[in-house]
C-alpha cells in the first residue's frame, strides 16, 4: 500500500516536469525523491493547511489558484521542494520573501499560471541550498540583476516567456550549469553569454539569425539552436573543444561546414533532412548525424 501511494505521488511530482528539466536537474531530483517517504510529501488541493510539519520535504499546490503563500508553510522549516502545479501563482515581492525564508530550499519549480513576478530577486540569495529553479512558462520579459545573487543554482530553467535578452548579473552565477532559455524571442546574444560556465545550454525556438561559437560559453558539452532563423550553419563551430552534442535542425542553412570534423569531442548532431553534411572519407572522425523531418 505505501509503495502504491509513493509511485503515484511520484508521478505526480514528474508531471509536466520531464520535458521541461535537462538532464543535471532530472537526476537532482530523482536522487531527491528517492530519499523521500510519502509522509514528507504533502499536496494542497487548496490554500488549506494539508496536514504539514516539521518533517515535510516537498509541497505541492496542484491547480490552486495561489495569491500570496500561507502562514502554514513557515510550519515547514525542513522544506526542500516547492512546486506550483497548474492553477495560477502570484509570485509577488510578498511571495518572494516569504519563499526566502525557506532555507532548506533545493528545488523551486513554477508549472502553472504565473501572473506576476517580482522586480527584486535579491532576497531570494537567503536561498544558500537552491539548485534548481524553473520559471516555465511566467510571462517574463525581463530577468532583474538580483538573479545572480542566487549564487547556487545550477539549473535555471527561463524557457516560454517573452526574453530578448540577459542581464549581466547572470555571469555571478558560477555555478551555474545548465540554462534553458528555448521558445523566447531573443535574437542576439549579449556578451554575458560567453562569460557562463554553463554545460548545457538551449536556446531553441528562438529568433537567432546568425551565431558564433565565440558568443558561446567556452565548456558547453550540449547546445541545442533548433528552430531558429539561422541562415548558416554555427560559425567558429571548431573552437568549441568540450562540446559533445549539437541541435540545429529547423532553421534556413541547408550545408554543414567541413569544420564540423574538427571538433574533437563531438559525437552527435541533429540536422533537418535537406542539409548536406561533409564526406568523412579519410579521416576516422566517429560523428553521428541525425537527420530529422523539418
Amino acid at each position: 500500500m505505501i509503495t502504491r501511494k509513493l509511485a503515484s505521488i511520484t508521478a505526480l511530482l514528474l508531471v509536466g516536469v520531464c520535458c521541461a528539466l535537462g538532464e543535471t536537474a532530472i537526476h537532482q531530483r530523482d536522487t531527491f525523491l528517492k530519499e523521500c517517504a510519502p509522509a514528507d510529501i504533502k499536496v494542497a488541493t487548496s490554500m488549506d493547511d494539508p496536514g504539514v510539519d516539521d518533517t515535510t520535504r516537498v509541497v505541492i499546490f496542484k491547480k490552486v489558484a495561489v495569491d500570496g503563500l500561507p502562514a502554514w508553510l513557515l510550519r515547514c522549516p525542513n522544506i526542500e521542494m516547492l512546486r506550483f502545479l497548474g492553477g495560477s501563482t502570484a509570485f509577488s515581492q510578498e511571495t518572494a520573501e516569504t519563499i526566502s525564508k525557506l532555507k532548506r530550499l533545493r528545488f523551486l519549480l513554477f508549472d502553472s499560471t504565473v501572473t506576476e513576478t517580482p522586480k527584486d530577486w535579491s532576497g531570494l540569495a537567503a536561498l544558500e541550498n537552491l539548485q534548481v529553479l524553473s520559471l516555465t512558462n511566467a510571462g517574463l520579459s525581463f530577468v532583474p540583476d538580483g538573479i545572480g545573487e542566487m549564487k547556487n543554482v545550477r539549473s535555471l530553467y527561463l524557457n516560454m516567456n517573452r526574453l530578448t535578452g540577459l542581464p549581466a548579473g547572470l555571469a555571478k552565477l558560477t555555478g551555474l550549469r545548465e540554462l534553458s532559455l528555448s521558445d523566447n524571442q531573443i535574437t542576439s546574444l549579449s556578451g554575458v553569454m560567453a562569460d557562463l560556465n554553463v554545460e548545457d545550454l538551449d536556446l531553441s525556438g528562438n529568433d537567432l539569425s546568425a551565431v558564433s561559437g565565440k558568443q558561446l560559453p567556452r565548456r558547453l558539452k550540449t547546445l541545442s539552436l533548433s528552430r531558429n532563423k539561422m541562415g548558416q550553419f554555427l560559425a567558429g563551430v571548431d573552437s568549441m573543444k568540450f562540446l559533445e552534442e549539437l541541435f540545429l535542425n529547423d532553421n534556413y542553412f541547408d550545408e554543414a561546414p567541413a569544420e564540423l570534423l574538427q571538433c574533437q569531442r563531438l559525437k552527435r548532431v541533429h540536422l533537418s533532412r535537406y542539409v548536406r553534411v561533409p564526406k568523412f572519407s579519410g579521416t576516422s572522425k566517429q560523428l553521428e548525424i541525425v537527420k530529422l523531418d523539418p
